[in-house]
């Protein structure tokens, strides 16, 4: 029995020291776009070895796309930002919530339409979380060169509520992302009219890709060079549009699409382009 436990101890300490060595080697950035079927979820790990999760998709997926990309035991997540209320972007967090340490909840909504979301907040509150609703344009400094800007929506009592997402940039690394949420077309004007520069390597297409969103001037406005597509396989909203599929490729612009290429993997190495590896199961 003495025995036993000892090689136990000696297993766990292994696993603690590889968990922090782990952490010491991180020096780029680091996204993997889960694949969630229809919605999104995507995992940001920052130069420093913090971590930020965007969105949880519908259901449970999301937990094994991070048993898969962290370590067993780092159960931490640094910051988890809701673009909006929707379910196929805020169901799959409650059980994050309930699994990880949520060191800190950025969303764009105080209020609920659906009983997921209301949940989340319940769990939310039970577990403790400093929780934020983006109401003012946000910069949040990580370290030198690397910092995420979030743009709340411009009409938050919007009924639409996919134009009730927040958008984030992050300028990190050499690495420039934005993700829009399901932001549609009136939604991009008034990211638009802030005059600012929304510029990035690489943008996760708006609202599956939908034609309600991604509109050109939006698209050439951030002028990226690769597109992420998070979307379902076969499903009902006949995302993504093939017209928004032609335009990015009119424009000359990369794409890939979770629903063929499973989870994508974007590696910054001090780079603005990435370096990416697909895993399809």
């Amino acid at each position: 029995m003495i025995v036993k436990k000892y090689f136990i101890a000696i297993f766990v300490l292994a696993g603690l020291l590889f968990d922090l060595s782990s952490q010491k080697i991180i020096h780029s950035v680091r996204l993997i776009f889960f694949d969630v079927g229809q919605g999104d979820s995507a995992l940001i790990f920052l130069p420093d070895g913090r971590k930020i999760l965007v969105d949880g998709g519908p259901d449970d997926q999301v937990l094994i796309g991070l048993g898969k990309y962290l370590n067993f035991f780092d159960r931490k997540i640094d910051l988890l930002i809701l673009s909006h209320e929707h379910d196929d972007h805020s169901l799959g967090l409650i059980q994050v919530i309930r699994r990880y340490r949520v060191a800190r909840i950025i969303s764009a909504t105080s209020f609920c339409d659906s009983h997921a979301c209301e949940s989340l907040f319940v769990a939310t509150k039970s577990h403790n979380i400093p929780s934020e609703v983006l109401m003012d344009y946000q910069k949040i400094i990580f370290g030198p060169n690397c910092n995420l800007e979030l743009f709340p929506p411009s009409n938050p009592g919007d009924k639409n509520i996919n134009n009730r997402s927040l958008a984030l940039r992050l300028v990190c690394g050499g690495a420039k992302v934005f993700l829009a949420g399901d932001g549609e077309k009136d939604e991009e004007l008034g990211l638009l009219s802030l005059g600012g520069d929304l510029s990035a390597t690489v943008f996760k297409a708006s609202h599956h890709g939908s034609d309600t969103s991604n509109s050109e001037n939006f698209i050439k406005a951030i002028n990226p060079q690769l597109i992420i597509i998070s979307v379902g396989a076969g499903n009902s909203f006949k995302h993504p549009s093939l017209s928004v599929l032609a335009r990015f490729s009119s424009l000359g612009i990369r794409f890939f699409r979770t629903d063929i290429n499973g989870n994508i993997s974007l590696n910054f190495l001090g780079t603005s382009y990435p370096q990416i590896s697909i895993d399809k199961e």
